[in-house]
Order: C-alpha cells, then sequence, then structure tokens
C-alpha cells in the first residue's frame, strides 16, 4: 500500500489566522458602514432644521418688509426709546394699516402672528418635513427668538426728526435658535437683518 504524504491543505494556525483577518477586516467595514449612515442621518436632520429656520424667517422677513415698526408712545420725552436690547415679540404695520404682532410661544416652540383682532396663525403650521423619501422629521423646534429693532426711537416723530442719530431707516434684526427636541446638538442659531420698505 503507497499511501501519497503530500495532501496540500491548511494547517489549525493558518485557519485562525484568515479568520481573524477576515474577521478584523469586516468590523472595519460595518464600522465604517454605521458611521457613514449616522453621519447622513445626522446632515439630513441639520438639513431639515435648517431648511425650517429659513421658511420661518421668509415669512417674518415679509412682514417687516412690507410693513412698519410700530414704536409706542410712552411719554413726552424729545428721545423716547421704544424699543431696548432683545425684544420678545415685534409690532408691525401691515400695507392696510392695521397692527400685528410677531411673538414666540416657548411652550409650543412657535412663532405666531396675531392681528389686532386677536386672531393668531401660526407661522409653520408643521415642522414636519420629509427626508430620505420615508421618514418625517416632526421633532423640529424653535427654542429661542429675539428681536432687536434699530433705531430704538421712532425716526418718523415729529420731535425726533432733527435727531441725527435715530435719523435712518428702521431695521428688524432677528435671532433665532432651532433644532430638534431635546437634541442640543442639532441647534442651529441663524440671524438676519430686515430694513423696512416703506418710507414717510
Amino acid at each position: 500500500m503507497n499511501l501519497n504524504k503530500n495532501h496540500k491543505g491548511f494547517t489549525l494556525v493558518e485557519m485562525l489566522v484568515s479568520v481573524a483577518i477576515f474577521t478584523v477586516f469586516t468590523s472595519i467595514l460595518i464600522g465604517a458602514y454605521v458611521y457613514i449612515i449616522r453621519d447622513q442621518r445626522s446632515a439630513n436632520e441639520y438639513r431639515a432644521v435648517y431648511s425650517q429656520a429659513r421658511r420661518i424667517f421668509e415669512v417674518i422677513s415679509d412682514e417687516v418688509r412690507n410693513g412698519e415698526v410700530y414704536y409706542p408712545v410712552e411719554g413726552e420725552l424729545l428721545y423716547e426709546p421704544s424699543y431696548n436690547g432683545s425684544n420678545e415679540n415685534l409690532r408691525i404695520f401691515d400695507k392696510s394699516g392695521d397692527l400685528s404682532t410677531i411673538y414666540f410661544n416657548p411652550e409650543e416652540g412657535a412663532i405666531f402672528i396675531e392681528d389686532s383682532d386677536k386672531n393668531k396663525r401660526e407661522i409653520d403650521e408643521k415642522f414636519g418635513m420629509e427626508f430620505d423619501g420615508e421618514e418625517e422629521l416632526d421633532s423640529v423646534v424653535v427654542k429661542e427668538m429675539d428681536f432687536y429693532v434699530s433705531p430704538v426711537g421712532d425716526p418718523y416723530r415729529l420731535e425726533n426728526v432733527y435727531l441725527d442719530a435715530i435719523q435712518f431707516q428702521p431695521k428688524v434684526t432677528m435671532v433665532m435658535k432651532v433644532g430638534l427636541v431635546e437634541d442640543e446638538r442639532s441647534d442651529v442659531i441663524l440671524r438676519t437683518t430686515i430694513s423696512s420698505r416703506i418710507y414717510k
């Protein structure tokens, strides 16, 4: 009986080494895939949050551009500052002369416009937004909103006509923080300044 002892095959050590290499390579690939998926989801969430903030800014910007900043008359001083620092709401006369208030409601995480008859409407009814073709991101909320009005006193008030420091077109600076509910990593802070197009 003639046995051929030259059978070629893998030894146990070679098998263990190849399995270990395959395992390390597979875990690297899976880790990279998970990281890419997580990063893509984060980018989609950021895009949805940013897009929502832009839509809100556009609505408020239209109100300010086509309206006139309301300066309440509180005293008889020649220069009576009506706005000082940040304001939680903004009052605007629209084209028809009606007074409306734009304000932020922190409990609802939404911004409303209320007319002189106390009718209010949310600037954006739903924050839900579709992305990835199937999932809806409905947890986008406004977290903070501040209005800064400049000049702080009414430049059109007769008593203020000769005060050069406030003789320029009223403008409103909006600062808004928008993000996902209970997720500070997604917060986006946006700021823009709009001037009224109405000249007296």
